[in-house]
């Protein structure tokens, strides 16, 4: 008879990824960290040794994600992609999208978003930067931009947020309109200096009558 050989699961390569969400903890407070570190999951995206077997990952589900899904050290995670890319944002999950500025965009951008729509998108917090909405109309308490906990809506879009965690986009099921764009604050420029200013703070006209009343006055 044919002999079959059971080839073992390859552990993902923990260098090339990253937590997603990150800072990610379960419903009880606990963080990709104490999953590994208790041996409750296996790098390959099993139960581990000091898992209580009599419950699932999915009882301790947040966010939308559990450790199988959100720790590189369970199985979970993003990988390749985000270290490679220059981004600062990831879409994990519905129809924002990312422009050639490296800005955050509702669905269909610049036309109307659907209803009953979501996404979530991953902030890669090494490489954030502060954002502002260039433009961000939303129906008023009921289609939310959730930021570090911080829900807009209506004409009210983030000035200068650091992100840290999930971006969180929500519409429901009635009312569209344009939407919103999430764009990294743009380093301010200095001010040109002045015509006839010199460095010393003076313009050359004043610098030069004063050189000539001192001439004049035998100075």
């Amino acid at each position: 008879l044919p002999t079959t050989t059971t080839v073992p699961a390859r552990a993902p390569d923990l260098a090339s990824c990253s937590d997603k969400p990150a800072f990610w903890k379960d419903v009880q407070g606990r963080s990709c960290l104490v999953y590994v570190a208790k041996r409750w999951c296996t790098p390959t995206g099993g139960y581990g040794g000091g898992w209580n077997r009599g419950v699932t990952f999915d009882s301790f589900k947040n966010d939308g994600f559990t450790a199988l899904t959100a720790c590189c050290g369970c199985g979970g995670g993003v990988r390749g992609s985000l270290s490679q890319s220059s981004s600062m944002w990831q879409v994990l999950k519905g129809s924002c999208t990312v422009d050639r500025e490296d800005c955050l965009t509702s669905p269909n951008f610049p036309a109307y978003y659907g209803t009953s729509q979501s996404c979530k998108v991953f902030v890669n917090t090494n490489k954030v930067k502060p954002v502002s909405a260039v433009t961000f109309a939303t129906e008023v308490k009921y289609d939310v931009l959730a930021i570090n906990g911080q829900k807009y809506s209506g004409g009210n879009g983030p000035r200068g947020v650091i992100p840290r965690d999930v971006i969180v986009w929500t519409s429901d099921s009635i009312d569209r309109t344009q939407g919103w764009k999430l764009c990294p604050d743009r380093p301010k420029e200095p001010p040109p200096p002045r015509a006839g200013v010199t460095a010393a703070g003076r313009s050359k006209s004043s610098g030069t009558q004063a050189d000539a009343a001192g001439d004049a006055s035998g100075g």
